[in-house]
């Protein structure tokens, strides 16, 4: 009933713009919302309303780095009413108030396209397809959260017409487990789910779901008042009387056998030079600006119009750090192209593109990633000190690490990207560094190779801090050892 009245008020007052919560808020009451506006949405006729939908979320981070982000500045006024509003949460606020008075900023953030793919890089990502007859759900958990409560799968389901709307749930037990009807609390059928070196793996038959249009997922724990993630939308579809899943917009991809991606934060002297050389070498460039402001973005616009195609370009509106710019990357590779191998590289010109053919061949030599070798004698001592530290560390763990664990210039096969944006966070300098120890902990078959040692101006276009990147190195590192 309350679906349906808040369907027809939204018809009556057409309005032009919707401002929703988001599915993947981490707050319970915030993500039930949004799901039942979804509910909403979906009995909107789209001749008749349309409205733009703008999406915040509040608690977690949002997750889909490549999604159009809107930030609307507020006036002195505003951002004090906002202050005044947060001083309400009188509880909240005596407790840790420097943290919740953060959000007291002078601008907010709205998510403009929520368009969702089947890659879609997160802090914690689901990656969900179909296996024969079941749904195979694969999520990998932060230490911490592993070691308090099982972790328990809700998953809610409805057609378009509102007429079949299910509530289930199924918990961690290790392996066989039983699915609830949370309405009734009988046992409506049987999955497995356990958990394994900190990834989730869960399959539901595709049997409970006849007649379904859409999904939401959701993992939560018994442990804490914050779900571990958000709500996950899938759609169902009927192909050939087999019920599959549909993530995203089927559009055909480009096949390629080499792609590279490059990220780019703020080097208009080098950016362009790094580009054409490194098109000798591939097949597509997927370029992200990563919030540049000083004529880079400007310099990337021209190139995709001079490169004809060869060229794609993701631009984030404010910077939000070479990992987050990297998984973007990932992530628009793995739905728009078939490669068979990735290679990255930095925009600042340290990486000389023709280095690009080593590390190929070590790929065809059959490593799952090769990374480019520097000469930690020939560093600048900022650089030295941080690779040094972090290089000693990790071979303490595993003696087969490579000497420099921060070099940017790597090459993957297609197949270790998926597990890459399905296992990493995408956050700022130590991305690279999880993505290392990823490797090593699965047994890639990783291949070093020697490249030159190149830093121009003494490394002055670099946006790594030694002490504060280094000590986020460091510290993935402990609790990767701790997991």
């Amino acid at each position: 009933v309350v679906i349906n009245l808040l369907a027809k008020e939204i018809i009556y007052w057409e309005p032009t713009h919707l401002v929703l919560p988001s599915l993947s808020d981490r707050h319970p009451d915030h993500s039930a919302l949004a799901v039942i506006l979804d509910f909403v949405l979906q009995k909107l006729p789209t001749t008749q309303c349309s409205p733009m939908k703008l999406i915040y979320q509040i608690h977690g981070q949002y997750q889909i780095p490549n999604a159009e982000v809107l930030s609307i500045t507020l006036s002195s006024q505003q951002t004090e009413t906002k202050r005044k509003a947060i001083l309400c949460h009188v509880t909240q606020t005596a407790l840790c108030g420097t943290r919740f008075l953060r959000y007291a900023s002078g601008s907010e953030l709205f998510i403009k396209d929520l368009s969702s793919t089947r890659f879609n890089s997160s802090p914690q990502g689901y990656e969900i397809a179909t296996e024969a007859d079941f749904l195979k759900i694969q999520i990998r958990l932060k230490a911490l959260i592993r070691w308090f409560g099982k972790p328990t799968f809700q998953i809610i389901s409805n057609n378009i017409q509102g007429q079949s709307r299910k509530s289930l749930s199924m918990t961690l037990s290790g392996g066989s487990t039983s699915i609830y009807d949370c309405n009734s609390a009988a046992v409506v059928g049987h999955g497995t789910m356990s958990i394994r070196n900190g990834v989730i793996n869960a399959k539901i038959p595709l049997s409970l779901f006849t007649g379904v249009d859409n999904l939401y997922i959701k993992l939560q724990s018994n442990w804490g008042f914050y779900d571990l993630l958000g709500w996950y939308k899938l759609q169902m579809k009927m192909h050939d009387n087999q019920l599959s899943i549909e993530v995203g917009h089927n559009t055909s991809k480009q096949a390629c056998n080499v792609m590279c991606v490059i990220p780019c934060y703020d080097v208009v002297t080098y950016c362009e030079k790094v580009i054409r050389e490194t098109a000798d070498f591939c097949e597509h460039i997927i370029v992200i600006d990563d919030g540049s402001s000083d004529g880079t973005t400007k310099i990337l616009q021209d190139l995709v119009i001079a490169m004809q195609g060869k060229m794609s370009l993701v631009t984030f509106q404010f910077n939000r750090g070479k990992g987050v710019a990297l998984m973007a990357g990932f992530c628009e590779a793995l739905n728009k192209f078939e490669f068979e191998t990735l290679v990255t590289l930095d925009g600042d010109g340290q990486h000389p593109p023709a280095e690009i053919m080593h590390l190929l061949k070590a790929i065809a030599s059959g490593a799952s990633m090769a990374i480019g070798g520097r000469q930690f004698k020939l560093m600048p001592a900022r650089s030295r000190l941080g690779n040094t530290i972090t290089s000693k560390l990790l071979q303490w763990f595993f003696s087969d690490a490579p000497e420099d664990t921060q070099s940017g210039l790597r090459a993957f096969k297609h197949q270790q990207i998926e597990q890459i944006v399905t296992a990493v966070s995408g956050s700022r300098y130590e991305t690279e560094f999880e993505i290392l120890l990823l490797a090593l902990s699965q047994k890639w078959t990783i291949a070093s190779v020697p490249i030159p040692t190149i830093y121009i101006d003494k490394n002055s276009s670099s946006k790594f801090r030694p002490l504060v990147d280094s000590f986020r190195i460091i510290r993935t590192l402990i609790r990767f050892r701790f997991a």
